[in-house]
């Protein structure tokens, strides 16, 4: 009979802690991989070259989403463009309010833009919903969200 040896139980201050990745995709042309990383509460998206062709070995491409911001998933739209979604809440007249909206950020260039800006005088929770991603379009896709004038 073989015993293996006794592990002890992990630190408890483990089970706390939010994982360092939070979800992943990988490039239609299979040449990258996005991963939402957390580091210390802070969420960013990596970009991994699994050519050697975009980056020096080791060097870094992350493109950070902001304080308080917690991701929802990261999707290819082509081989050089991810949309993130992430939500984030935010204050409206003292009432706290949980908002969404989706990034468009590019692996080559490491720019990001809000694909959906919000209103500046209203509140506009879901900017994040995205009814078909046209998988055959990937410059377009059908989203819901409100109108920002007040009817």
């Amino acid at each position: 009979m073989f015993v293996g040896a006794a592990q002890s139980a992990p630190d408890a201050a483990l089970f706390g802690q939010l994982p360092q990745a939070h979800d992943a995709a990988i490039a239609p042309d299979g040449e990258q991989i996005a991963i939402l990383q957390n580091h210390q509460g802070t969420y960013f998206i990596n970009f991994i070259d699994l050519t050697g062709s975009r980056s020096k070995l080791g060097e870094l491409r992350v493109v950070g989403l902001g304080d308080q911001v917690k991701p929802d998933y990261v999707k290819w739209i082509d081989n050089h463009r991810v949309i993130v979604s992430v939500r984030q809440t935010q204050m409206y007249r003292d009432i706290p309010i949980q908002t969404g909206f989706l990034h468009l950020i590019d692996s080559n260039t490491l720019e990001a833009n809000i694909v959906v800006k919000p209103p500046k005088k209203t509140m506009r929770q879901f900017n994040n919903r995205v009814l078909d991603w046209l998988e055959d379009d990937p410059d377009h896709i059908i989203m819901q969200f409100a109108s920002d004038r007040d009817e």
